[in-house]
């Protein structure tokens, strides 16, 4: 099967070889509470209820090359590599799209229209098939399949709960720790997989039960949004946040994923509870540290724990793919606080790859 793995912002040709498309000037609106843009922490922010965000995007076509020279791939630069891409050239922005550090957003869900979708109608892969595998200062989009040679396990898949639009999964169960969220399952029903929203938003209707489950786990609040001290060993002592699909696989959101570095020894909780009604949204760091597999053509969406260092082996990543700064404990019941040692991962508290665009929720 042809793959193609590409860094997380590939750009169009600079060539003059573009042309316009005639087409109506039509608003690209964002769903509820995704943002635009992409698998970064730092780079996007929560949509505010009520305060719509779009852009006005006049269609344009041009060649458009994927892959990466560091790999080595002779087809590099070469119009085996390239599609004729059609796509939206922004000319207004608002809201999100407006305010967001990158300068556009790569759709990537099942439209039709999609990147993927025109590489499949024009045979460059040999399905709508690709995979996300994010990390704190980097990762990679792989075109046509998933990258099982970076992968720390076994992938497990998910059925997809619809065939076109987001990417919609079910959930049965959501665990703090070893301790059941008691709440109706109706509450996640409608829930989507969306690299273009940063943090991982649930209903507000299993808050209350969500914070008696993270109590008993931890004798704790639960804050989301507050900056507390944390020595490493503190951290990685937080329980796992699994989501037990509808099919029974279950994927954990570790710390490391939910708990956002800010400085030094500080983290913030990055799991909200603002969605109304039913459906929650699992956002790029959900999916930290995983090559997430979407698999249109199969029907289902597969998780695997994975080194997404783009240019690496997996070696360097495979007891510890997050790396955080190490701070000392000084005891107490939170595991305690401490200074960060010097030559800590300058990386650590960067957001995946800037220019990543890879918003699952336009098309």
């Amino acid at each position: 099967m042809r793959t193609t793995r590409t860094r997380t912002s590939p750009r169009p040709s600079r060539r003059r070889t573009g042309r316009w498309v005639p087409t109506t000037r039509a608003p690209g609106a964002l769903r509820g509470s995704t943002t635009a843009g992409a698998a970064s922490p730092r780079n996007t922010r929560r949509a505010a209820p009520g305060r719509p965000s779009s852009l006005t995007k006049p269609k344009v076509r041009d060649h458009f090359y994927v892959g990466s020279a560091t790999q080595g791939d002779p087809r590099i630069g070469t119009s085996d590599m390239a599609v004729n891409l059609t796509f939206g050239c922004m000319t207004a922005a608002s809201g999100l799209f407006q305010e967001q550090l990158e300068d556009g957003i790569m759709g990537l869900e099942m439209s039709g229209n999609s990147l993927v979708d025109q590489m499949e109608a024009q045979g460059a892969i040999a399905a709508h098939s690709f995979s996300l595998c994010l990390e704190y200062g980097g990762g990679f989009l792989n075109l046509g399949d998933a990258a099982p040679e970076v992968h720390l396990e076994a992938m497990q898949y998910v059925p997809l709960e619809r065939t076109s639009g987001f990417y919609e999964v079910g959930i049965a169960q959501l665990r703090v720790g070893g301790v059941d969220v008691d709440a109706d399952g109706s509450y996640f029903e409608g829930t989507i997989v969306d690299s273009g929203t940063t943090h991982t938003l649930l209903p507000a209707g299993v808050r209350n039960a969500f914070d008696r489950a993270w109590l008993q786990a931890t004798n704790k609040t639960f804050t989301a949004d507050e900056p507390v001290e944390l020595s490493r060993e503190a951290l990685l002592a937080l329980p796992d946040i699994s989501f037990v699909m509808g099919n029974g696989t279950v994927v954990a959101m570790r710390p490391m994923q939910y708990m956002q570095h800010e400085s030094d020894c500080t983290y913030s909780a990055r799991l909200y509870f603002d969605q109304p009604g039913t459906g929650a949204v699992l956002g790029a760091n959900f999916m930290l540290g995983h090559d997430v597999h979407f698999d249109k053509r199969n029907g289902r969406i597969g998780f695997a724990r994975a080194c997404c260092d783009f240019d690496g082996d997996g070696a360097s990543c495979a007891d510890d793919p997050f790396p955080y700064p190490t701070c000392s404990a000084s005891g107490g019941d939170d595991g305690g606080t401490g200074g960060c040692d010097e030559g800590a991962d300058e990386g650590a508290d960067e957001g995946a790859d800037e220019g990543a665009d890879e918003g699952a929720d336009e098309g």
